[in-house]
């Protein structure tokens, strides 16, 4: 029994003291900001001076909404076929279309993008 309470209070630490505590707190505010770099490095309208800070962010956007859409992936039965481009602005079309959304969380956000965009995302 001590075992497993080391072990929880351990999993416990290392659960707060990383970014996914953080999670929570990353809100659309920041995700828009994501989603605007993404465009930037796609149309390669890039200075030299952005180019570092908007890959960093591209790469955090891509990977969020690719973290979110296989997250949902095991809840749901999500469409087969759909290629990472289109799960990137199928995010970003929301989030231009929802600003009075943006003080929310990122996660919510882009779940209700999916479930907007991909009507028969059915619940496991």
């Amino acid at each position: 029994m001590k075992r497993i309470c080391k072990g929880l209070i351990a999993i416990a630490f290392v659960f707060l003291s990383s970014s996914v505590a953080e999670a929570q707190f990353f809100t659309g505010h920041m995700l828009v900001d994501d989603w605007k770099a993404y465009q930037r490095v796609e149309s390669r309208q890039l200075r030299d001076s952005d180019m570092i800070g908007d890959t960093i962010k591209n790469g955090h956007y891509m990977g969020f909404v690719m973290g979110v859409w296989n997250t949902a992936d095991y809840y749901y039965t999500t469409p087969g076929g759909i290629t990472g481009g289109q799960m990137f602005h199928v995010a970003g079309k929301y989030l231009d279309q929802h600003p009075e959304r943006w003080h929310e969380g990122a996660v919510t956000l882009v779940v209700d993008a999916f479930k907007e965009a991909f009507p028969t995302f059915p619940k496991r």
